[in-house]
């Protein structure tokens, strides 16, 4: 998997290949997008969307709670609180 990020006065451009470039494409075909962008478009808006640092998904019929692994998100300054660690919203209510 590769993805080379290139940042300018103009914004980033990002270079996809391998298992990367497959699994998006795989998703592009599965959801039916139109296009890479109409698919990072969806993406941004639901983690945007989501008040917790993650989503749920449904798989087998239960919905599953999923956020990002710590090798994902930036390193921590000493005392603070890893923002991963967020017990899924209650949803008894």
């Amino acid at each position: 998997m590769a993805i080379t990020t290139t940042r300018n006065n103009d914004g980033i451009n990002l270079a996809i290949n391998n298992g990367d470039l497959q699994a998006i494409e795989e998703v592009i075909e599965k959801y039916h997008f139109k296009d890479e962008e109409s698919l990072f478009r969806f993406a941004l808006a639901a983690l945007l969307r989501s008040e917790t640092n993650g989503v749920y998904i449904e798989e087998n019929n239960n919905k599953i709670f999923v956020q990002p692994s710590e090798k994902l998100l930036q390193p921590r300054e000493e005392g603070q609180q890893s923002t991963n660690q967020v017990e899924p919203p209650d949803d008894s209510k």
